[in-house]
């Protein structure tokens, strides 16, 4: 349970990191 939660925030940290990394090169 720990773990998937953990691996859950992740990708969600990654995805907000992508979106910004789109918006400032697009």
């Amino acid at each position: 349970c720990n773990f998937s939660k953990k691996i859950e925030n992740h990708f969600k940290a990654f995805d907000l990191t992508f979106f910004y990394i789109n918006n400032g090169f697009i």
